[in-house]
């Protein structure tokens, strides 16, 4: 250790306290890295041990019970609202947001081909019975209102309006026809009417009526055309005509011909025979 005095006027030799502490720390750190070096190494050697597993210990005593933790909250339930938010209420009541889970609509895909027709499903189970349905009302009574409207009333009292039934008096008619003659005269056809009419002004007017009434015309021809009611003769069977202007051939599928005596079966052919003697009859 080094000493240094200051001399100054009248007095003896000054003490540097500062660098005396500051020797005495510097000398004590020295020391104290001296006496901890074992230490330390030994420290740094264990650290970078890799850690060895060791024997299994015996079972510990069982512990104290612990504390009830607080009831747990479930979800109860769970939708989306208009927004596209979803909701959730939770078996406590409450009720949280969880932000929108629903976006935009996307663009309409390409239509894709038709599948095949699946198999049918099996039967379900019948419904359950639904509730009874309120007692009908039935009208009971109608009649006509000052208004032209009818009224029906129902059997529970009530009373409703149908609405106007008398409608608007009509443009007038014509007038009258008069008949002073009168002549009804059979067409060509057979089952055509014409009646002729005429009044005291000598007006008169003509109206020709049919009458669809069976008339025989004969054996089928394939180039004649014939109208309802008549009757013709094909491969031995009557045939009955069914519509207006028809052309087919009876017999044939949706020929408009419907088959009204069906031939008979034809009879055995005629042989002569020659006739037999008889026995002379004895009387005794």
């Amino acid at each position: 250790m080094t000493k240094q005095t200051k001399m100054s006027s009248g007095r003896g030799p000054v003490l540097d306290t500062k660098r005396l502490a500051d020797t005495l720390v510097s000398g004590a750190k020295a020391y104290i890295d001296k006496a901890l070096a074992g230490i330390t190494s030994r420290i740094d050697a264990l650290e970078k041990r890799l850690p060895e597993k060791g024997e299994k210990g015996d079972r510990g005593e069982r512990g104290d019970a612990g504390k009830d933790g607080q009831n747990g909250v479930g979800l109860a339930a769970a939708l989306i609202d208009k927004n596209g938010e979803l909701v959730v209420t939770l078996s406590d009541g409450g009720v949280q947001k969880l932000g929108v889970v629903v976006g935009a609509d996307g663009k309409d895909g390409e239509k894709g081909e038709r599948g095949e027709k699946g198999e049918a499903g099996e039967r379900g189970a019948d419904g359950a019975d639904g509730r009874d349905g309120k007692d009908g009302v039935d009208a009971v009574e109608f009649f006509k209102s000052d208004a032209g409207h009818l009224i029906v009333t129902m059997s529970n009292g009530a009373t409703r309006d149908l609405g106007p039934i008398v409608g608007k008096d009509g443009a007038p008619g014509r007038d009258g026809f008069s008949l002073k003659d009168f002549d009804a005269e059979l067409m060509p056809d057979g089952r055509s009417i014409l009646l002729k009419f005429a009044d005291e002004t000598d007006t008169s007017f003509a109206v020709e009526l049919g009458i669809p009434t069976m008339i025989y015309r004969g054996a089928y021809k394939h180039d004649q055309t014939y109208s309802r009611g008549d009757t013709v003769t094909w491969n031995g069977s009557l045939w009955h005509c069914n519509v207006d202007g028809n052309g087919d051939r009876p017999g044939d599928r949706d020929s408009g011909w419907s088959l009204a005596a069906k031939a008979g079966r034809d009879g055995k052919d005629y042989s002569p025979q020659e006739p037999k003697a008889h026995e002379p009859v004895r009387l005794k």
